[in-house]
């Protein structure tokens, strides 16, 4: 039983081995398709590294940053695979993840522009985000960049409607 019980503990050490390897292999696939300008790869490989450290042995840290990549490459173009990952990126920087770029009030703000592609195309989801954009700008806790994409993109579609 012993022997069996060893065996077992072995295996399973070798797959969490193999699950890590596999997360930071696709990580240096996605820069090597980013870099590369391979913005479809890239995408797949980031989505890979994410889902990877998600269910393998990564450090929250580490899944954070690995959201945020992948984040990154979705919100502009889809927002209904981009929302999940910006509300798991909230609960981690709730629970005191401090890793990735993104600081919890930008989340927030790209969470308010994904829930307005994806929803209803209401006045009221812009002027939310106005003011919590005014606040976290204020603060200085968003980038100007940022800020001014998202109003951009919330204010055309508004537009269009």
């Amino acid at each position: 039983m012993w022997i069996f019980n060893t065996i077992i503990a072995a295996t399973m050490s070798l797959g969490l081995a193999f699950a890590q390897d596999n997360y930071l292999e696709a990580y240096k696939e996605f820069q090597t398709a980013y870099a590369a300008g391979d913005l479809q790869m890239a995408t797949d490989k980031a989505k890979l590294a994410y889902q990877l450290a998600e269910d393998g042995e990564a450090t929250d840290d580490e899944v954070a940053i690995l959201a945020e990549n992948y984040l990154q490459l979705t919100m502009w173009t889809d927002p209904e695979t981009a929302l999940p990952i910006v509300e798991k990126l909230e609960t981690l920087k709730q629970s005191g993840v401090s890793a990735g770029k993104l600081s919890f009030s930008e989340l927030v703000l790209i969470k308010v522009y994904l829930q307005h592609k994806i929803g209803p195309k209401k006045r009221s989801v812009l002027r939310e985000f106005q003011k919590e954009s005014e606040i976290a700008y204020a603060e200085g806790k968003i980038p100007t960049i940022l800020r001014m994409r998202t109003s951009l993109e919330l204010a055309t579609s508004l537009a269009h409607r």
